[in-house]
């Protein structure tokens, strides 16, 4: 199958469909199903990098004795195997946001994941267990 093409409609090109309200310029989806098949980011990122993960924050959180998520309050040691805790910003660095301990919370993967997901559709998808298991599960 060849890339950016929808896997029940391979012979469809998709379309570009704007969405202003949301973090990125656009979505590639079926022309038939509507099937998100990737995000356009917007033109003024393109060929940026993502910034990598701000692990080596993690320090900040121990003068606070903070080993859990801050989500769903587990403890680091009764995380999940293959769960790990991940620095948040809670204003994104791309939008002004700063590495000082106020603008930073301590997120299991999962809640972290989930958090960048309702960013990203600014309130939950009708199907976001299903999205989140999805995210999980490629995590």
């Amino acid at each position: 199958m060849e890339p950016h093409r929808c896997p029940q409609h391979p012979e469809m090109a998709p379309v570009f469909v704007p969405t202003p309200t949301m973090i990125h310029h656009g979505k590639l989806a079926c022309a038939v199903c509507g099937r998100l098949i990737t995000w356009v980011k917007k033109p003024e990122n393109v060929g940026k990098k993502r910034r990598p993960p701000q692990d080596h924050l993690g320090w900040l959180f121990e003068d606070e004795h903070i080993d859990y998520c801050q989500l769903c309050m587990r403890a680091r040691r009764s995380l999940p195997t293959g769960t790990v805790l991940d620095v948040h910003h809670i204003v994104e660095v791309q939008n002004g946001g700063t590495d000082d301990r106020a603008n930073l919370l301590l997120l299991c993967n999962v809640c972290h994941r989930i958090v960048h997901l309702l960013r990203l559709y600014r309130s939950a998808p009708a199907d976001l267990e299903e999205v989140v298991a999805a995210e999980v599960n490629h995590a």
